[in-house]
């Protein structure tokens, strides 16, 4: 059997791209139970089976239907409707960005727009007292009939078709922005984005907006017992024991029937037990819970929290990940004032020296960390691999550093806070830290070395006053990886190298990377950037220096 991999090494391949885009479409027939719309009674025609044309919302049930469109002069696959209209693909690769949130993968494809007769889209064409030919057209209509399309999940397949017209090809997953169109030249633009382009990181801020108030006041003591309100809140709030703020306190509280609000252990993170009277606002916070967490539990709870489907985090491969390089580090914090997800995610990157970024391909969150000590899965040559001229390097001085200090362990005390300020006193800032780890590397400060300090800075709230191990390895691996002047490379290669990709350690072995004695070493850098420049053919790559 043909398979993709065998076609992307020969000769005479017929590249092809095909869009699916996956819309809302409703499971039930109109007027047949359990929907009870009926023309002339809910409507003057029947719907078109989408949520903005539903007669029954109540008994809407959300289904998907698979649009897929080519090129205009593609060799066109056999057994499928696929529409011949795309003018243009252009894709915008993740780029992945050392301790930072990575820049996202965007995808626009620009369509022309056609008369279309509606079979197989409209399921109730047959009863229409017009002809769909000659009203509208596809995308004016499909436009108005799918008015809710942003999140919806689109795919970019590129690839080959062969003889027999059956197309293999490596398919991308993006997220729906935004239809554009059509304009008054017939052209349509669909945009799509990587998963952590989804404007709910940005806008979801945690820990959660308070909804619950004291209606009586609570005592200083260990214990209490008051009711809260509106009724039912407590329904809203976790289960079990968790953690909340009142006032300038942290409480670690339960609820119990009749939105009862009970305290178990009172001011944690030594903070002060204090009186709270009837009106104060319970606050949660994050995490819900004493205790310490790893790096990758915390972001993927912050990515749960912003509404990502579990299903995009492979959590078990993070989880060997972190092991792998960051282990024993655990985080221990709180956050009582709402902050956005993407700012307490790219904090802990920063934190522990990390990535996190949208793989298209294989349709999963990566998380990775950057450590000298990843192995490589592929050797990359002149010959053999890397196309002639293509290749470039790039010396990065500015990002070397030659000594590191990570100051960590929260005051977390109250009273009095400088500024008698309760939030402000949780934030990431140098005077609210009570340690601090410096390792320098006092051969790269020297004379016949560099000459010089070059001082990195990391303030973390989410080490612990006992995190000095912590503290200092996260010092020694930001040092160990920025510690010499790093290069960085691009170059291209020909579809038949294309398992590489964003994330992958290589050693790359060149002309233009020569050890002092003239030879060609292997030298190992992380792919940064994976770009298919011309459609199953070329790939543009971009990689980042791992040193020894």
């Amino acid at each position: 059997m043909t398979t993709y991999n065998e076609l992307r090494v020969k000769v005479g391949r017929r590249p092809i791209t095909v869009v699916e885009l996956d819309l809302d479409f409703c499971n039930n027939v109109y007027g047949t139970a359990p929907c009870t719309a009926a023309v002339g009674v809910t409507g003057t025609q029947k719907c078109f089976n989408t949520y903005p044309t539903c007669q029954d919302a109540a008994h809407y049930s959300r289904g998907t239907k698979t649009y897929k469109f080519t090129e205009a002069n593609s060799f066109l696959p056999i057994g499928e409707t696929v529409y011949p209209c795309i003018s243009d693909v252009d894709i915008a690769p993740t780029q992945l960005k050392p301790g930072a949130f990575s820049v996202s993968a965007a995808v626009t494809v620009t369509l022309d727009d056609f008369p279309h007769h509606d079979r197989g889209v409209d399921p109730y064409i047959a009863s229409r007292s017009y002809d769909a030919r000659n009203q509208g057209t596809f995308f004016g209509k499909l436009k108005a009939r799918n008015a809710i399309v942003t999140n919806r999940v689109m795919r970019v397949n590129t690839g080959y078709i062969d003889a027999n017209r059956t197309v293999y090809t490596l398919t991308r997953t993006y997220f729906i922005d935004r239809i554009e169109g059509p304009d008054a030249n017939g052209r349509v633009k669909i945009v799509g984005k990587d998963l952590l382009r989804f404007d709910e990181i940005e806008k979801t801020k945690m820990p959660r907006q308070p909804t619950a108030t004291l209606t009586a006041g609570a005592p200083p003591n260990s214990t209490f017992n008051v009711s809260m309100s509106p009724a039912g809140v407590g329904a809203t709030l976790p289960s079990g024991t968790f953690l909340i703020a009142l006032d300038d306190e942290i409480l670690n509280v339960n609820v119990s029937p009749g939105d009862i609000l009970s305290a178990s252990t009172r001011h944690e993170y030594i903070t002060t037990a204090l009186a709270h009277g009837a009106g104060t606002v319970v606050r949660e916070v994050f995490p819900n819970a004493t205790g310490t967490y790893r790096p990758v539990q915390m972001i993927r709870d912050l990515l749960l929290a912003a509404g990502i489907d579990s299903s995009y985090i492979p959590y078990s491969a993070w989880q060997t990940e972190c092991d792998a390089y960051i282990d024993p580090t655990s985080v221990e914090t709180v956050i009582v004032e709402q902050e956005s997800v993407k700012t307490l995610i790219e904090e802990l990157l920063t934190d522990f020296g990390c990535a996190l970024w949208w793989d298209e391909l294989d349709a999963q969150l990566k998380f990775k960390v950057l450590s000298t000590g990843a192995s490589s899965i592929a050797t990359l040559r002149d010959v053999e691999n890397i196309l002639e001229g293509s290749m470039t390097v790039k010396v990065l001085e500015k990002e070397r550093m030659s000594r590191v200090q990570v100051s960590y362990g929260m005051v977390k005390k109250y009273p009095p806070y400088a500024d008698g300020n309760f939030a402000s006193a949780m934030t990431p800032d140098v005077k609210n830290m009570s340690k601090s780890a410096l390792v320098i590397d006092t051969v790269a400060e020297s004379p016949n070395a560099y000459a010089g300090a070059v001082p990195k800075e990391i303030v973390s709230r989410w080490l612990g006053f006992n995190a000095g191990a912590e503290a200092t390895a996260v010092a020694n691996r930001y040092l160990a990886r920025y510690g010499k002047t790093l290069r960085e490379v691009a170059f291209q290669m020909d579809a038949k190298d294309s398992h590489i990709r964003t994330g992958d350690v290589v050693n790359i072995v060149s002309r233009l990377l020569q050890a002092p004695d003239g030879s060609q070493q292997p030298v190992k850098f992380i792919i940064t950037q994976f770009r298919e420049t011309v459609v199953g053919s070329q790939y543009s790559y971009t990689a980042l220096e791992l040193p020894a």
